[in-house]
């Protein structure tokens, strides 16, 4: 978010509060107001040079995000690609693990506490950027890692990933129920980190990850429809649906590494498809990508085998489009009648900042020019 200029806004006040920061020469310049009609406030702060003051602007303008300060964007007037909401995550920490509601009208993000020992789940509202505390997990001796969190088709229900814990969380009474369970190593091979639960298109079934090394899809109610035992083969590393659900792969070993899809419907295996290893990605200068996902391209017609490092999926309402990143590798499968995927309309956009405002760069100390990390000295 590189810019001169920035309007945020916080509505967990009787009177909403507004404050707009812009960089005017070598100042720093701030008009705040508490209301639509109150009366402004105006400063300004010296900082030596235009370069200076966006260094103060990007700092204040983390710090009043991560009080709960938030910049909207009428998504009526937003460009395609623009942001309609920027938000730091709850917690003062980043976030991944984010979806939004199948109406595009509110976010639920996880979040874990200090240390990664207890955890929480929030709800953001779009139109306002007010949060909502949901579903808070107490610490306890070990670490509390949220891997995932999934509105279900209704809206009205989180399906989340809790270590190896699948949970369904009902918004209104605020109960969860346990949809699959087990501990790495101990009921199962399964990595969390690598398996997490998934939905397909319309929400209607659900891909997770159980004890005794099974790979169940659940329905709507959580009726078992295909139960797959995988003790035998390599270990599990990535599953997903396809958008219409009727098929499921499932990606095993790290090298070599093969894709079995399966028919949900039917139990039985459609198709197996071997990757080589190791093999050189030309997109992170030649090195070996060992760790990565699955997933269905948009027409169901193959999943998308991916290796690396890479930052996950941002998934979003289901009427509304959805962005993924990475570079997947793809083989064929045979999908008849596979159901096309809807159309994207406009998107919602989260920006979780980071500590470091990433467009300023690394700020040279006390005024300093940048030096090399490594010094040559001569003898």
């Amino acid at each position: 978010m590189d810019t001169d200029e920035i309007t945020l806004v916080h509505h967990g006040f009787p009177k909403p509060k507004y404050v707009r920061l812009r960089v005017d020469g070598d100042s720093l310049r701030r008009e705040s107001r508490s209301g639509e009609s109150g009366r402004p406030r105006h400063s300004a702060k010296d900082c030596g040079s235009p370069t200076e003051a966006g260094y103060a602007l990007a700092k204040e303008t983390r710090k009043r995000l991560h009080d709960g300060f938030v910049m909207l964007r009428d998504p009526a007037e937003a460009a395609v690609g623009e942001p309609v909401l920027v938000a730091a995550a709850p917690n003062h920490c980043s976030s991944q693990v984010l979806d939004v509601h199948p109406e595009g009208h509110t976010l639920v993000v996880g979040t874990t506490l200090k240390g990664a020992y207890g955890a929480e789940i929030h709800l953001v509202d779009v139109a306002t950027g007010v949060r909502r505390l949901v579903h808070t997990e107490p610490a306890g001796e070990r670490q509390t890692f949220v891997h995932t969190v999934r509105f279900d088709a209704a809206g009205q229900g989180v399906v989340h990933a809790l270590n190896g814990e699948t949970r369904h969380l009902d918004l209104a009474t605020g109960t969860s129920r346990t949809l699959a369970s087990y501990e790495q190593w101990q009921t199962s091979d399964f990595n969390p980190f690598c398996v997490q639960p998934s939905w397909d298109r319309d929400r209607a079934r659900l891909l997770v990850f159980d004890a005794g090394n099974r790979a169940r899809v659940l329905d709507a109610a959580g009726a078992p429809l295909l139960d797959l035992d995988v003790a035998r083969q390599p270990e599990c590393r990535a599953g997903a649906l396809s958008p219409s659900g009727r098929l499921l792969a499932l990606a095993f070993g790290t090298g070599p590494a093969h894709v079995e899809v399966w028919d949900v419907d039917t139990g039985r295996q459609a198709q197996r498809h071997g990757f080589p290893f190791p093999y050189l990605d030309p997109e992170r200068r030649g090195r070996l990508r060992r760790r990565g996902g699955a997933r269905f391209r948009p027409d169901g017609a193959a999943p998308d085998r991916q290796r690396g490092f890479c930052r996950r999926p941002v998934r979003h309402g289901t009427r509304h489009g959805r962005v993924g990143v990475g570079g997947p590798r793809s083989v064929p499968v045979d999908a008849p009648g596979a159901v096309p995927d809807r159309p994207v309309g406009h998107v919602l956009r989260l920006d979780v900042l980071p500590r470091r405002h990433p467009s300023r760069g690394r700020r040279p100390r006390h005024g300093r020019t940048a030096r090399p990390r490594h010094r040559h000295r001569t003898p």
